[in-house]
């Protein structure tokens, strides 16, 4: 707004200088305008009246440009906060995404690991391997019983 109204106010007190201006003529031929009088015989006065370089129209003109510049800022304000949030938006639904298909892996993984056999997770076992060493275990247990022979 402060540009808007040195702007303003540099147009509205700019004007020509008022005064006195010769034209005289050189040695050449040629027309020269100076602010000092020239030899009689070649000089012409020239009378400079003083006018202001912009008018009232101009004035309205000015401050209708100045309000509309305005108006136009404020309008692309508001676009760049509306593009702005809009990113935002399509971020968090990225993000979302994103944590959901990783929550789905990860719940795919544990499920392939319960559903997944020990002895194809460990290629040195064999079922019926583990099956011998589970007797094994057991016939150890009852012979640790107390009441029954053991070690």
């Amino acid at each position: 707004m402060r540009k808007n109204i040195v702007i303003l106010l540099a147009l509205v007190s700019t004007t020509t200088s008022a005064g006195t201006v010769y034209k005289c003529l050189g040695e050449n031929g040629k027309y020269t305008y100076q602010d000092t009088v020239c030899s009689e015989h070649t000089a012409s006065k020239i009378e400079l009246e003083s006018k202001p370089m912009v008018d009232s129209s101009s004035e309205d003109t000015v401050r209708s440009n100045a309000e509309w510049v305005q108006s136009e800022r404020r309008a692309y304000e508001k676009r760049r906060a509306y593009h702005a949030e809009r990113a935002d938006e399509r971020a968090r639904r990225i993000d979302r995404r994103r944590q959901e298909e990783a929550r789905e892996r990860r719940h795919q993984e544990l499920m392939d690991a319960l559903t997944t056999p020990i002895w194809s997770s460990r290629p040195h076992f064999t079922r019926e391997r583990l099956e011998e060493e589970r007797e094994e275990r057991q016939s150890k247990k009852k012979l640790s019983k107390p009441g029954q022979s053991g070690h």
